[in-house]
């Protein structure tokens, strides 16, 4: 699967970068989904996470979970519902939802399957998975897309690093997400 631009996320991020800066910071940093607590999770009233799936669950545009996180992503399954929203898989640009299909059958995680790419907000999510906003992480390794969606809705937001190189848009993207990020950050802008 190609890289296609967002332009949701691209037209949404000059809102972020003006107004809103506090939807791009993270509530937790860490490295990679392993590093996720589940005691932590319980503690702050988490009864489901939801993941982004390229770079955070699988290398870019792969159709299977990455061996670095797959026992802890099952340890995280048994321990909350779980369900996979991702720009590629799922949504509109996933011919007959193959690919979401695919990660379905190798992760045993259902795929959302969704017309509008994050940070745009998705109608159902609390009856999906049957809790309050509040009690939802939304993990993932993009600022633009995966933080501000989650922190749009009021989730709690986890940013890990991404697990391979993506493409070089993408990776520079990255790259510019996270030092502005860290800028905010220095200057006390708090999430949410």
């Amino acid at each position: 699967m190609q890289e296609i631009l967002n332009v949701y996320a691209f037209l949404y991020s000059f809102y972020v970068f003006f107004f809103r800066k506090r939807l791009a910071i993270p509530c937790l940093m860490v490295d990679s989904i392993n590093d996720i607590s589940v005691k932590e999770l319980r503690r702050s009233q988490i009864k489901a996470v939801i993941f982004d799936k390229d770079n955070t669950l699988t290398s870019p545009y792969a159709e299977s979970v990455h061996r670095k996180i797959s026992k802890h992503l099952k340890v995280l399954a048994t321990n909350f519902r779980v369900v996979i929203l991702s720009n590629s898989a799922g949504s509109l640009y996933d011919w007959k939802g193959k690919a979401a299909s695919i990660i379905e059958k190798q992760s045993g995680i259902k795929v959302l399957r969704h017309r509008l790419k994050k940070p745009a907000r998705v109608k159902n999510i609390e009856s999906v998975l049957g809790c309050k906003k509040a009690e939802i992480a939304m993990v993932g390794d993009r600022v633009l897309t995966d933080i501000v969606f989650g922190n749009r809705n009021g989730m709690l937001t986890i940013l890990v690093n991404p697990l391979a190189k993506a493409g070089l848009v993408s990776r520079n993207i990255s790259r510019l997400e996270r030092l502005l990020v860290r800028r905010w950050m220095k200057k006390s802008v708090n999430p949410n």
